[in-house]
């Protein structure tokens, strides 16, 4: 990957963060201007942005990036650490493999550059609140804005905290064991839907009061100590013929005449295969454990409601299967950095 005028350089091992900021916009530009030289200032970018994060440590990393590289957006900062932490691999023995995944991830950059809205901390909300039509996001604590913003009708829907310790901007995930109990005593109030570990749920009922009404297993393929979670229904009772899914043998005479006769498919199973957001993942923002809108669109599917809340609304995929499918909802996010993503993900969807 050499330009005509050489290859991309590699940043010094100590930069402040000034050069490093004017080093970053440089290195974005020339990996959007120059196909073929994408993936070698996207990397050159991704060391920089490590550099950087090292130096201003937890909670300050994604103010610092929207205000000081406004051009870079988080999904392109997100991918270009990836490409640079994984640089070492393309002189590996699985070469060919690596340098295909790594210039298909930069040239998805390159283009969703010009149709993704940037990231702006210029437009803050006003008094801590933004509307997408029916869709509302609210910047707070959800211990405070829940007794206000919850009414009658309105079900809340969740990937709640799973207290382990994950590194969210302006959060602690290791909340002492009555502390956590508390914050989901005060968010979880049935009518419900709970996303978490099985382990946890069992927890999760208890400080609830209450034992599900139903329960599906989310399943997906990882190399990680689980490959499943559970979703609980607390409080409400899901309406599983809402959600169908395609014939497995469409062939067979029987299932033929169903169709004929208007079916739109067999009953949906109480698991559901959905593959978490990965690094690659189109959908993919820089919040740590992003829930697949899929996860969402399903359980709004058989779960009606006025109106649906989640107090830990994160990078917004609840609120953005909730525009998906013309529903209301609100999303309660104490970080104001998620809450602008969650912003951002709405402005990009079609009104």
């Amino acid at each position: 990957m050499i330009r005509g005028d050489g290859p991309a350089r590699i940043p010094p091992p100590h930069l402040v963060l000034a050069d490093l900021a004017a080093d970053i916009e440089r290195e974005h530009r020339l990996a959007i201007a120059s196909a073929c030289d994408a993936v070698a200032h996207a990397i050159a970018a991704g060391r920089l942005l490590l550099q950087a994060k090292r130096q201003i440590g937890h909670g300050g990393w994604l103010p610092w990036l929207a205000a000081k590289c406004p051009s870079v957006s988080i999904r392109s900062a997100q991918v270009y650490m990836r490409l640079a932490e994984c640089a070492p691999s393309l002189t590996g023995p699985n070469t060919q493999r690596a340098a295909y995944f790594s210039l298909r991830a930069a040239l998805r950059v390159i283009a969703q550059h010009r149709s993704a809205p940037a990231l702006s901390t210029q437009e803050p909300f006003l008094n801590g609140h933004a509307r997408h039509g029916a869709i509302h996001i609210h910047h707070g604590d959800c211990r405070a804005l829940l007794p206000k913003l919850r009414r009658d009708g309105d079900i809340i829907v969740s990937d709640v905290p799973y207290n382990v310790g994950i590194s969210y901007d302006g959060y602690n995930d290791c909340l002492p064991s009555d502390e956590y109990a508390g914050l989901i005593r005060a968010a979880c109030q049935p009518p419900c839907v709970i996303i978490s570990y099985p382990e946890l749920m069992f927890r999760i009922a208890m400080i609830i009061g209450m034992e599900p009404s139903r329960a599906v297993a989310w399943v997906y393929h990882a190399n990680t100590p689980r490959q499943w979670r559970l979703i609980c229904w607390f409080g409400v009772e899901p309406d599983f013929a809402r959600l169908r899914q395609p014939y497995r043998n469409p062939t067979d005479a029987r299932v033929q005449e169903l169709i004929a006769n208007g079916s739109e498919g067999a009953a949906s199973y109480d698991w559901w295969l959905i593959e978490q957001t990965k690094n690659v993942s189109a959908e993919k923002t820089c919040h740590l454990a992003q829930t697949p809108v899929e996860v969402m669109r399903r359980i709004l599917m058989v779960t009606p409601a006025l109106r649906y809340v989640d107090p830990f609304c994160g990078s917004g995929s609840l609120l953005v299967a909730a525009k998906e499918l013309c529903r209301a909802a609100i999303g309660i996010e104490q970080s104001s950095a998620y809450c602008q993503i969650a912003r951002q993900r709405l402005s990009a969807m079609p009104a």
